[in-house]
């Protein structure tokens, strides 16, 4: 609380500023949003790039998305690794297709491998797929957090070449790519196979994924309701 006290109208850090992210994540995580942005906030305000697209998501999340862009954008020009390619998702998934791809375009850089991801789910929306595949192809070379994940996902719906997309995703599981467990999981379901499903959809289920409680919850015979 002390670390959050607001005197003479600013955010003071009474306390140690450095742990300011952390905070805003536990608050978050508690349900408690107007103390997380604060916090989140107060950590960018104190260099932690990585809570801007802690910030970001908040922002989105409680209807406020049109204030996500500028912090990501700010993020994003102040060298995060992440934050323009979350940028690029946030605007393609409000459906400004054409801001999206512009920002794709102006931050794409190999130095944060995750931008070459953004820009190969653009160039695959606008139908030049061989270029995304290679984009792809380049960002997992380079370790981007999300490839393999993402790399499936082209696979699956453009390629159509479903055994190619489960390699991926088995790597992006392997790697614990963000989302990758649950992802892997509906795969498999999808592809009838629930039995295998289920130790991925428990782990993202453990990791406080909703989606991978539902169906779980689903191939148990159970209401997901009573699982939330």
């Amino acid at each position: 609380d002390d670390l959050l006290e607001r005197q003479d109208g600013g955010i003071h850090g009474l306390g140690r500023v450095e742990y300011a992210g952390r905070l805003g994540a536990a608050l978050n995580e508690i349900g408690d949003y107007a103390r997380a942005e604060t916090a989140f906030r107060l950590a960018m305000e104190n260099g932690d790039l990585a809570a801007s697209n802690d910030l970001a998501i908040l922002l989105d999340r409680t209807g406020r998305s049109d204030e996500a862009v500028p912090v990501l954008q700010w993020g994003a020009d102040s060298g995060d690794p992440q934050a323009a390619a979350n940028l690029v998702e946030l605007l393609r998934e409000s459906g400004d297709l054409r801001s999206a791809m512009l920002v794709a375009e102006r931050y794409v850089d190999e130095r944060r491998p995750d931008t070459l991801v953004a820009l190969a789910e653009m160039r695959a929306l606008d139908g030049r797929v061989d270029e995304a595949e290679a984009l792809y192809r380049r960002a997992i070379a380079l370790r981007a957090l999300r490839g393999h994940g993402a790399y499936a996902a082209f696979l699956l719906t453009v390629r159509g070449d479903a055994a190619a997309a489960e390699r991926e995703l088995w790597d992006a599981a392997a790697r614990r790519e963000p989302g990758s467990a649950f992802a892997f999981g509906q795969f498999l379901v999808d592809g009838g196979r629930p039995d295998e499903a289920r130790n991925y959809l428990a782990v993202a289920a453990a990791e406080g994924d909703d989606g991978a409680t539902r169906l779980l919850a689903e191939l148990n015979g159970e209401d997901p309701d009573d699982e939330l």
